[in-house]
């Protein structure tokens, strides 16, 4: 999932509220209707969302304080009435689109409820040392068994078999600076790759970023409420982590991640002896 570039500004401040707009940087242009930033408990929040041109079928995920995150259906063009603001805290709304498995995140913002805006966060700056995408993935691994458990969900286990899928996958995604689940002609993705490569088939749910340290490429998957779901998944048994490191000689490297949220419910899957190496 790619994300856009998101600014929040100040609106008009009324006697009753104060409302803010969101311009979002995406592949298409979106109109999204003023909201109300700040809730009380249990207030409904109306969200609408119009397109310039046609959009595939568009998705909200809602990713409240402590709870699992809520998906439902976006209409394009009519409003949507979003309950559940139950808990203080600050709520992530995402809206996405899905053009044929390559999920795209389109619009990205909070909601505060019966409490004050935080002050932003300081992410790692870059490294003037060279990153090390082995080290970064055990870091990775860590960070994501730790986020897990915070939210009382157990441990997934390492699958190693999937992570040269991953790492290749990874890399082609470095080599193009692009972050997408397929790239046509170059990589079908590690789903199709594992496909082809293992029997029987897993069920793979797939995250990826792009950052200049891994704590920045966690941080940016733990914030959206989407790739958060895939993380904290229920269903899952097991994780595969690869990391490529972008190649770059005048600015600073980014690292990309792609995240494989696993699970075998027909076995787990082996390499297909015969498979030629010559094929996707």
């Amino acid at each position: 999932m790619t994300s856009p570039s998101i600014s929040p500004s100040p609106g008009a401040t009324s006697a009753t509220a104060r409302r803010f707009w969101i311009a979002g940087f995406a592949h298409r242009p979106l109109l999204l209707d003023p909201l109300p930033r700040d809730l009380a408990p249990d207030d409904l929040l109306p969200v609408q969302v119009e397109a310039t041109v046609k959009l595939p079928p568009l998705t909200l995920f809602v990713a409240p304080p402590d709870g699992p995150v809520r998906v439902m259906p976006m209409p394009q063009g009519e409003a949507l009435w979003v309950d559940g603001f139950h808990l203080p805290g600050e709520t992530r709304l995402e809206v996405v689109s899905d053009a044929g498995g390559d999920a795209q995140v389109l619009l990205l913002w909070s909601a505060l409820v019966d409490t004050a805006a935080a002050p932003p966060e300081t992410l790692p700056l870059a490294s003037a040392k060279p990153l090390d995408p082995i080290a970064a993935a055990e870091s990775l691994y860590a960070a994501l068994t730790d986020l897990r458990a915070q939210a009382g969900l157990p441990p997934l286990t390492r699958f190693p078999a999937f992570e040269p899928l991953a790492r290749e996958h990874a890399a082609t995604l470095a080599a193009r600076g692009q972050v997408a689940h397929v790239l046509p002609g170059q990589s079908p993705g590690v789903a199709s790759l594992a496909r082809a490569r293992f029997h029987p088939q897993a069920k793979h749910l797939e995250d990826i970023a792009a950052a200049f340290t891994w704590q920045e490429a966690q941080a940016l998957v733990e914030l959206s409420p989407g790739h958060r779901r895939n993380l904290l998944c229920e269903t899952c048994t097991h994780m595969s982590v690869g990391v490529a490191l972008e190649p770059s000689i005048d600015a600073v490297p980014r690292l990309f991640v792609v995240w494989e949220l696993l699970s075998f419910p027909n076995g787990e899957p082996t390499p297909i002896p015969d498979y030629d190496r010559s094929l996707p």
